[in-house]
């Protein structure tokens, strides 16, 4: 970009003219007859990729805490009749009841855990 359009367009920005900084950022790099869109007037389509209204860009979730993951590691691990101990940051899973032999697995991390109780959750209560 040449400095002149470069010039008038940070003036405009300064001036907080967003439409006259944008026509004379695309003075330069438009093809010659080519319209000029602001951006208050851009159709819905183009703000939507944009990242939505306005330009904004939803936030994702937030990550849950590793306290509200325990409580729920150790809500599914009672419903599928497992007992946790936590020893630091590693969990320990023992299941005894329904199985023909002791269940236990140790020094699991919170992800391997989740995991753990998520399979049994999905060969159900009798494990198989």
């Amino acid at each position: 970009m040449p400095l002149r359009a470069l010039r008038k367009a940070l003036i405009a920005f300064a001036t907080f003219d967003s439409v006259a900084a944008c026509r004379a950022c695309a003075t330069e790099d438009r093809a010659p007859g080519a319209p000029v869109i602001p951006p208050d007037r851009q159709d819905a389509e183009t703000a939507e990729k944009r990242g939505g209204e306005n330009g904004l860009v939803p936030m994702p979730q937030p990550m849950p805490t590793n306290n509200e993951r325990e409580a729920h590691l150790r809500v599914l691990a009672d419903k599928l009749l497992f007992e946790v101990e936590r020893s630091g940051e590693r969990f320990t899973l023992t299941r005894t009841a329904d199985v023909s032999e002791l269940v236990r697995h140790e020094r699991l991390t919170i992800d391997e855990a989740e995991e753990l109780l998520g399979n049994w959750k999905l060969r159900g209560l009798g494990g198989g």
